[in-house]
């Protein structure tokens, strides 16, 4: 007869232990008296006792956290991630556009101070070595007012690289990057960059299942829906709601709305990182 994985006594498995249960139940119960009722051990206990194929009015979607339907089916997951791959395309092309126009690009050196080691010493001493620019790329994040678009350095002795966001230097040519370790622009190129960089740099949604904001790590904290797509939904909701209307009040809070999808278009962003051209002035 076969026996328990887990007291090794006969008529049962782990899955009907009542040694086990009895176990997880303790722990269970400590962690709720200690004020953790949401931890994974009482989770662990409540899905042991509770009763197998609980109906889908009844499960709450991790992402969502509305009822009625699980992570795997959750239209505003989709939404959202069809939205996201929208949104950062776009800006990638946008970042092409700056990049193209900028006096700096592929080739540009330099000067980067950093901390050598040097063993007939045994001290640290700080070195200038040149670096070259050698690409760009645009991280996948929400953007709204502060594009990032990052210029990569490259140490051509020994290969190291390091990023800088190149709108710091189209602003002002003697930007430093930091007091420890300035990277200061020596001599600017404007080699042309690869013709599939547009390509490169964009997503599909199915690329995107495994992007953090998409992806379940297990973690109940992390795997809810970011705030940026919950601000977008309660705008266009606001629209919605009240676009019609007459009133004062509810003309204000269509225009906050209004304002607040703005932010995250692509022509918002346009006007905002094409201001630094005119830095100068």
């Amino acid at each position: 007869m076969a026996r328990c994985r887990h007291c090794w006594q006969s008529g049962h498995n782990r899955r009907t232990c009542p040694s086990l249960t009895e176990q997880m139940k303790y722990r269970a119960d400590r962690m709720i008296e200690s004020g953790q009722s949401d931890h994974w051990m009482v989770k662990q206990y409540q899905d042991r006792i509770s009763p197998k194929g609980k109906k889908i009015s009844q499960q709450t979607c991790g992402y969502c956290e509305e009822k009625g339907h699980t992570r795997r089916k959750c239209d505003v997951l989709q939404s959202d991630m069809e939205w996201f791959a929208k949104h950062h395309n776009d800006h990638v092309r946008l970042a092409h556009d700056y990049i193209v126009t900028s006096y700096i690009g592929i080739g540009s050196l330099f000067k980067v101070g950093d901390r050598v080691y040097d063993h007939d010493t045994g001290e640290y001493s700080r070195k200038n070595i040149m670096h070259v620019l050698t690409g760009f790329h645009v991280n996948k994040e929400i953007i709204t007012n502060n594009m990032r678009i990052w210029a990569t350095l490259t140490n051509p002795i020994n290969g190291q690289e390091r990023s800088i966001n190149i709108r710091d230097y189209i602003k002002d040519p003697k930007h430093t990057e930091s007091y420890w370790s300035p990277s200061v622009l020596v001599s600017a190129e404007t080699q042309v960059i690869p013709s599939g960089w547009v390509f490169n740099q964009s997503v599909t949604v199915e690329s995107l299942r495994t992007h953090p904001h998409f992806i379940r790590s297990g973690h109940k904290r992390n795997d809810v829906r970011d705030w940026d797509f919950r601000e977008r939904s309660s705008a266009i909701e606001t629209i919605r709601l009240y676009e019609n209307a007459t009133g004062n009040w509810e003309q204000n809070r269509v225009a906050e709305a209004k304002k607040t999808l703005e932010k995250y278009t692509v022509e918002h962003n346009r006007a905002k990182i094409f201001k630094d051209f005119k830095s100068d002035e």
